[in-house]
């Protein structure tokens, strides 16, 4: 099993360390030439284009059209708790909000095209994140930039008995289906799973993280299917 934690707790160089052992970019570096004081970690590709970006408030992720996708920037995020390194194709960067709820993630992972995909939750609310992680923002460097629309996953309401994985859509092209290969979000959740970051283990013997709403599974121990 290879699931790796970082603890970020706020920290921008601890959050740029976590980024870089990632292994996703070919590249990272402060705003420090824009800002005497860094604020964010810009993340680049082997063209250095400007991927992805992540700061104390958010996310973003760019695309070659000139569009983006990300967090909202609402005054409820807090800064980034923890990231996580599951397998060799996904990371999730784990958000808490001012009231200290912690179950919102920002998905970056591999796609069945070959390039980084991005996925984010909307705005946190002021004392849960329940509600509002819902929906979530997509984006991967080749899709249109006119293409804007969330990601619906579900409400509450959905929990039961069961679980179900649904992989993660990004826009992509027209006619050339994308979606990440190791990251599912999940419409319908087990009872008391949300807002839990938690491991499980599906029926099939993968071993997902998950907290109810996303769920990435670790492939490491699928190598030698």
């Amino acid at each position: 099993m290879a699931i790796t934690r970082y603890d970020i707790n706020g920290d921008l160089t601890a959050l740029k360390a976590a980024l870089d052992a990632t292994g996703f970019f070919d590249s990272t570096a402060y705003d420090s030439d824009e800002t005497e004081t860094p604020t964010k970690v810009l993340c680049y590709d082997a063209s250095n284009n400007l991927l992805f970006e992540a700061s104390a408030t958010g996310c973003k992720a760019y695309k070659s059209g000139g569009g983006y996708a990300g967090t909202s920037g609402s005054s409820n995020y807090g800064s980034p708790t923890y990231l996580y390194r599951v397998g060799t194709k996904a990371a999730l960067i784990q958000h808490a909000n001012a009231k200290g709820n912690s179950s919102a993630c920002t998905v970056i992972g591999m796609t069945n095209t070959g390039v980084l995909g991005f996925a984010f939750p909307r705005t946190l609310g002021a004392t849960s994140a329940t509600a509002d992680v819902a929906q979530m923002g997509v984006a991967a460097w080749d899709d249109p930039s006119d293409m804007t629309s969330l990601l619906a996953i579900s409400s509450t309401s959905m929990a039961g008995n069961s679980a179900q994985l649904v992989p993660i859509p990004m826009h992509g092209v027209y006619g050339t289906p994308e979606y990440m290969e190791t990251a599912f979000y999940l419409p319908m959740a087990q009872t008391n799973m949300r807002s839990i970051m938690q491991e499980f283990v599906a029926a099939d013997g993968k071993t997902y993280l998950t907290n109810g709403w996303i769920a990435v599974y670790d492939d490491i121990g699928l190598l030698d299917d």
